[in-house]
């Protein structure tokens, strides 16, 4: 688990990853899963659920839709359910890359790194250049106190997919843990340049600030956090 006391936030990129707008024709299951699509784009998740039950209902055998509805799922935090849907997805389409990462991430935030890891490796599998799912299961290893291993794949992130903030983060996250300050700076600045309204990427370079004797500069990260909503213990 992760040490030092830094907080416990949760930095799983693929939880939701929705599938973008279907293209495979129009009819009246694939106009549903579009209205589903739209609606979690605007952050109308309840909304967005009976569009993708009604796609389903309409076509049983539509694993996207059951994916984006699990991962819909998942945002609202009902893993369980989001799981169902995930397993629903891979039993009708067992090569889906997304299906086993999304179930993989389910897994991971609820505590069962292992299972996590396990679906991680089996959607790498299946799609080598799957950025996200490096990413959950670095963060899976992580959890695992397997640093080293969560360096390698944090690394594959960034390499995959540059312009990914949590990438680094977990990275920067995980350097700070193992007590390579200056490495750990480094990404969680380009976290914060990728994604400035983070805030609790402040709160843990301000902590490694700290180990740098940087107190100064450390305080303004705290007050930057402070300024975005990051509140001490959340």
């Amino acid at each position: 688990m992760w040490a030092k006391s830094i907080p416990a936030v949760l930095m799983i990129a693929a939880i939701p990853f929705l599938l973008s707008v279907c293209s495979f024709g129009s009819n009246k299951a694939v106009d549903h899963f579009n209205n589903g699509v739209a609606l979690s784009a605007e952050n109308l998740l309840e909304e967005a659920l009976p569009e993708y039950g009604e796609a389903i209902l309409l076509k049983s055998n539509f694993p996207e839709a059951y994916i984006n509805r699990g991962a819909t799922f998942s945002d609202l935090g009902r893993i369980k359910a989001a799981i169902e849907d995930f397993d629903d997805a891979i039993r009708l389409d067992s090569k889906n890359a997304f299906a086993y990462m999304n179930r993989g991430g389910s897994y991971i935030a609820i505590g069962q790194p292992r299972r996590g890891i396990k679906d991680q490796v089996e959607a790498i599998r299946l799609d080598p250049e799957l950025a996200h799912a490096y990413l959950n299961r670095g963060f899976g290893y992580a959890e695992l106190g397997m640093h080293p291993q969560a360096i390698e794949d944090f690394d594959e992130a960034v390499r995959l997919s540059p312009e990914d903030g949590l990438a680094y983060s977990n990275r920067g996250r995980t350097y700070f843990l193992l007590g390579q300050y200056e490495k750990a700076k480094q990404d969680l600045s380009e976290a914060i340049r990728l994604g400035p309204e983070v805030a609790v990427n402040y709160t843990i370079r301000a902590l490694v600030l700290k180990e740098l004797g940087e107190e100064k500069n450390a305080q303004m990260d705290i007050e930057r956090a402070t300024e975005l909503g990051y509140e001490r213990g959340s």
